[in-house]
C-alpha cells in the first residue's frame, strides 16, 4: 500500500515520498536550493534556517563568554555522575517536548558513558547542553540573582513554542523555584494579576489593556516545570532548565525576560533580566487533501517532524483542536496545518485498520503548500458489518488536568474519533469536571455525530464514594443524577445500589480497566492464584455479578491475565457477562484513542443502541486493532449459532464445527521498534499489541480455540493481513462455552454448548470464586459507610452462599 501524490511544482510545496529524489524546478528560490542541499545537522534551530546564518543565529555566544565552559568542565571533572545524571534528565525533557538533540551529538555522550567514562561523558553532555543557552543566571550567597544574556540572538518560530536553557549557577546551592517573566509575555487580555512575581515593570496593575499593549504581548514563556525536568533547582553548583517561548508574530522581535527564584530574589542595578533581539520566522498554512481508499474525503491522524526529530506543531503550547500530550494531531480532509518554511517527515494513518504512510515534504518560502494524502486500509471490518469502538474515552482529568474544570469539548474529541477510523466514541464524564462536562450529555448522540461516526456521551463512576469497589461504566443512561443527591461525593459508597440504579434506566453496565487490583503475580491463563482485589478494576464483581447486574466488564488496556482471568472463572460458574475493548483515553493510555476496541455486529443501520445491544449479547470480539475474529460461529448436529446468538443446545455430545474469517498484521518484518514491544515485560505497556504474538523471527500467530478457559488447540497463521477462514472440530462432551483468541491481541466472545440440559459448572472455578468473595470484602469493607454497611454484608453473603452451590452442582 502506498500513498498516492499528484505532483506539483516546487513552488507549491510538493515533495517525492520517501526514497525518491527531490525535484526542484527553475522556479525554485536560492534560499530553497541552499535548503535542499544543507545537512541536517545545519539546521538546529529551525527546520530550514538558512544555513549560512546558523552560526549568527544560535552559536554566537555573547563576548563575555568565551569562556564559559570552563567551569562546568571542572564539575564534569569532580561530579561526573551528579553532572552526567543532570544532562541525561535535559535531554529526556528535550526529547519528551518534541526538540531531541542531534543524534549525532548524543553518540559520542553515549559511547563514553557505556564504556565506564563518566568524565569524559559529562563534560561533553554539559558542552552540549551549553549550546542551547540564551541566558546564565548567577545566584549569590545571598539569594540574589543576575541574569545575563548568552546569544545575541535567537530564532523562534511564528505560531509554535521553542525550548532554550537558562543555566543556573549556583556555588552556594541556594534552593528555589525558578521563574521567568516578561512584560512582552503579559497576557493579551484582562490586567495584569496585582500577585505576580517579579520585578519587572509589568505596566500600571488594573488599567485597561490598549491596542499598543496587545501589539507588544507578542511572545509567551515559562519554565518547563514538569518530570523529568521540574523548576526546582536541584541542589548542584550548575543547573540547566528550560525555557519555553511562543511567538505570536513574524519578524524581528524584541523582548526583556527576567529570571528569579522568588519575590525578593531579583539582583538590583537592573541585573535581574537581559534583553534579547528575536527572529520570528513566518508559518505557512499547509492545505491537506485527504482521502481515504476510496476517494471518500477522511480525516486522519498525522505526525510531522523536522529532519531532527522535532514534533510540528509543538507539543508545548498547542491550542484546539491538537493535543499537547501527542505528538499526533488530527486534521480533515480541506483542513490546514500551520509550519514555518521547511523540510518535513509526515506520517499519515488512521488508526490500525491503515497502514502508516510516510513521506517527505517541503514547505517553500512562497506560494500557497497543498500537500495531497492519499490512504489505503489493509482491512475493513465494517465493509463486513463489524463496527469499532471505544467506550471509554474521557474529555476532562489525567493528561487533561491543566484544566480538570473545563476538559475539552465534543468537537476537539470528534477528530480523534474519527481519524481512528472508530464508528462509536463513547465519552464518559467521571469526577474531574462532571459538572462542567455533565452539560453534554443528553441522553442521545451528541449533535456532532454522523451516520458513520457517533459521539455519546455516558457515565464512568471514577472519583465517586463507590469507586474503590471498581470503576463502572454505565452506557445508555438517561440521567446523571443519582437519586438524592446534588454531588458526586454524596453517592453510595459501594457499587451494587448504583448498578441497580443504573439498571432501572436501562443501562448497559459495566466495569472498567477491569485488570487493575486482579493482577496474580502470573501471566498465566487460566490460573488459580488469587490476586489482591485493591485497586479499581472489576474488583466486586465476584459479588454483583451473581445479581444480575453486571454486562460486561472492559478489557485492553491491562495484562491479558488480570483482565481475562476472572471472567474465565465466572463463565466456567454459569454466570453470563461479556468483555468489550477499551482505552481510557487519556488516563492509562494518551496515545491515542482506540488503542483497545470493541469491534460489534450490527445488520442493518448503524446506532448507540444497536452497538451497545451488541456488546450485551455478546455479538462482538475485543482488539487493539490489528488482528480479528470475525464470524465466529459454532454448529453440530444440524444447529448453528453465531458468536451473540445464544447458546447451541445439544441433545448428547456431538463433534462441533468452529468457524471464523480471521485476519492479523505483523511488519513483514522484525525491526527494533517491533522486537521492543515484543520484549515487554507483563506488566509494560503496550499490554495488548500483535507484535507480542509474534512466533519467533517469523511472520506468524497463534490462534487458540479455548474451552472453559483452557487452550485445546492452537494454529499458527500467516499475519499478512489477509482473511482466512479457520475451521476447528472439538468433541463436546458437557456443557461448556468455546471462544477464540490470538492471545494479546484479540478474543471473541463466548458461545455456549449445553449438553443435556446442564448447566456449565466447574468446581475448580467455584472454589476460586468464593474464596475471591472472601478476598474482596476484606479490601473494600473498611471503605463502605457505616450506614451501608449491613447491605453490603448481606451481598457478600448472598455471594458466598451461591458459589457455595456451584460448589456442590458441580462435585454433584
Amino acid at each position: 500500500m502506498k500513498i498516492t501524490l499528484v505532483r506539483a511544482p516546487a513552488s507549491a510545496g510538493r515533495r517525492a515520498w520517501i526514497g525518491a529524489s527531490v525535484a526542484l524546478g527553475a522556479s525554485a528560490s536560492p534560499w530553497m536550493r541552499a535548503l535542499a542541499a544543507a545537512p541536517a545537522e545545519d539546521q538546529h534551530a529551525h527546520p530550514n534556517p538558512n544555513p549560512n546564518q546558523h552560526q549568527h543565529q544560535h552559536q554566537q555566544p555573547h563576548q563575555h563568554d568565551s569562556a564559559a565552559a570552563s567551569p562546568l568542565a571542572a564539575w564534569a571533572d569532580s561530579e561526573p555522575q551528579a553532572a552526567l545524571g543532570l544532562a541525561r534528565r535535559v535531554f529526556a525533557a528535550f526529547e519528551r517536548l518534541g526538540e531531541p538533540f542531534p543524534p549525532a551529538r548524543m553518540t559520542p555522550i553515549d559511547a563514553a558513558e557505556s564504556g565506564g567514562d563518566l568524565r569524559t561523558a559529562a563534560a561533553a553532555a554539559l558542552l552540549l547542553l551549553d549550546t542551547r543557552v540564551l541566558l546564565t543566571a548567577a545566584i549569590s550567597p545571598e539569594a540574589r540573582m543576575s541574569v545575563r544574556r548568552r546569544l545575541t540572538s535567537a530564532t523562534l518560530v511564528q505560531a509554535g513554542w521553542r525550548l532554550f536553557l537558562a543555566r543556573v549557577d549556583n556555588p552556594a546551592r541556594v534552593p528555589g523555584k525558578l521563574a521567568a517573566h516578561s512584560p512582552n509575555a503579559v497576557p493579551v487580555h484582562g490586567a495584569y494579576a496585582p500577585d505576580t512575581p517579579g520585578g519587572l515593570n509589568m505596566g500600571t496593575v488594573g488599567r485597561p489593556t490598549t491596542r499598543g499593549d496587545v501589539a507588544q504581548r507578542w511572545m509567551d514563556l515559562d519554565v518547563y516545570d514538569e518530570a523529568p525536568l521540574d523548576a526546582q533547582l536541584e541542589d548542584l553548583p550548575f543547573d540547566f532548565k528550560i525555557l519555553r517561548i511562543y511567538a505570536r508574530d513574524a519578524g524581528r522581535r524584541s523582548a526583556m525576560i527576567q529570571l528569579d527564584i522568588g519575590a525578593g530574589t531579583a539582583d538590583i542595578g537592573a541585573r535581574d533580566g537581559a534583553a534579547l533581539t528575536f527572529n520570528v520566522l513566518p508559518a505557512k498554512a499547509v492545505r491537506l487533501d485527504i482521502r481515504d481508499a476510496d476517494g471518500a474525503p477522511v480525516t486522519c491522524s498525522l505526525l510531522i517532524r523536522d529532519a531532527l526529530g522535532r514534533v510540528y506543531p509543538s507539543q508545548t503550547r498547542r491550542s484546539a483542536p491538537d493535543m499537547f500530550f501527542q505528538k499526533r494531531i488530527y486534521r480533515a480532509d480541506g483542513e490546514t496545518v500551520t509550519l514555518p518554511p521547511g523540510r518535513y517527515q509526515l506520517e499519515a494513518g488512521r488508526g490500525p485498520e491503515y497502514l502508516m504512510q510516510r513521506a517527505e515534504w517541503l514547505v517553500p518560502e512562497h506560494g500557497a503548500p497543498r500537500w495531497d494524502i492519499r490512504l489505503v486500509r489493509w482491512i475493513d471490518p465494517a465493509a463486513r458489518h463489524w463496527y469499532s469502538g471505544d467506550h471509554h474515552i474521557h474529555a476532562a482529568g489525567c493528561s487533561h488536568y491543566q484544566h480538570p474544570e473545563e476538559g475539552i469539548s465534543p468537537e476537539m474529541l470528534v477528530p480523534q474519533v474519527r481519524g481512528e477510523a472508530l464508528a462509536i466514541g463513547s465519552v464518559l464524564t467521571w469526577g474531574p469536571g462532571f459538572h462542567t462536562q455533565k452539560r453534554h450529555f443528553s441522553g442521545r448522540d451528541h449533535a456532532v455525530s454522523t451516520p458513520s461516526s457517533i459521539l455519546h456521551y455516558d457515565l464512568e463512576v471514577s472519583g465517586f464514594p463507590s469507586a474503590h469497589c471498581g470503576h463502572l461504566g454505565l452506557l445508555q443512561m438517561r440521567s446523571m443524577d443519582y437519586p438524592g443527591t446534588t454531588r458526586p461525593d454524596q453517592w453510595p459508597s459501594s457499587n451494587a445500589p448504583v448498578l441497580r440504579w443504573a439498571r432501572s434506566q436501562g443501562a448497559l453496565t459495566g466495569y472498567t480497566h477491569a485488570g487493575l487490583g486482579l493482577w496474580a503475580n502470573t501471566p498465566a491463563l487460566p490460573n488459580d492464584a488469587m490476586p489482591p482485589f485493591n485497586s479499581i478494576g472489576a474488583n466486586d464483581y465476584i459479588v454483583t455479578l451473581p445479581e444480575g447486574l453486571v454486562d460486561f466488564i472492559g478489557t485492553c488496556n491491562q495484562p491479558a491475565a488480570s483482565e481475562l482471568n476472572i471472567w474465565y472463572h465466572t463463565l466456567n460458574v454459569g454466570l453470563w457477562s461479556t468483555i468489550a475493548g477499551e482505552t481510557d483515553w487519556p488516563c492509562i493510555f494518551d496515545e491515542s484513542i482506540g488503542m483497545g476496541r470493541s469491534y460489534v455486529k450490527v445488520e442493518g443501520p448503524l446506532s448507540y443502541a444497536a452497538w451497545c445491544a451488541g456488546i450485551k449479547a455478546g455479538r462482538a470480539y475485543v482488539s487493539e486493532g490489528r488482528a480479528h475474529l470475525m464470524d465466529f460461529s459454532a454448529s453440530a448436529s444440524g444447529a448453528q449459532r453465531d458468536v451473540g446468538g445464544g447458546d447451541l443446545h445439544l441433545a448428547r455430545p456431538a463433534t462441533v464445527t468452529l468457524r471464523a474469517d480471521v485476519a492479523a498484521r505483523l511488519e513483514p518484518e522484525p525491526s527494533a521498534a517491533t522486537e521492543a514491544i515484543r520484549s515487554l515485560a507483563p506488566l509494560d505497556k503496550p499490554y495488548w499489541h500483535i507484535e507480542r504474538c509474534r512466533l519467533g523471527a517469523t511472520r506468524q500467530v497463534m490462534v487458540e480455540l479455548v474451552v472453559n478457559g483452557l487452550p485445546v488447540e492452537a494454529r499458527s497463521m500467516a499475519a499478512d493481513g489477509d482473511i482466512r477462514t479457520l475451521s476447528f472440530e472439538y468433541a463436546v462432551t458437557r456443557s461448556c462455552w468455546i471462544a477464540l483468541r490470538i492471545l494479546g491481541a484479540a478474543h471473541t466472545n463466548p458461545i455456549r454448548v449445553i449438553v443435556d440440559g446442564k448447566p456449565i459448572r466447574s468446581k475448580g472455578s467455584a472454589a476460586w470464586c468464593r474464596a475471591a468473595v472472601d478476598q474482596c470484602w476484606r479490601e473494600k469493607m473498611p471503605r463502605i459507610r457505616p450506614a451501608e454497611h449491613a447491605a453490603e454484608a448481606e451481598l457478600y453473603e448472598r455471594a458466598r452462599r451461591f458459589y457455595e452451590r456451584m460448589i456442590a452442582e458441580a462435585a454433584a
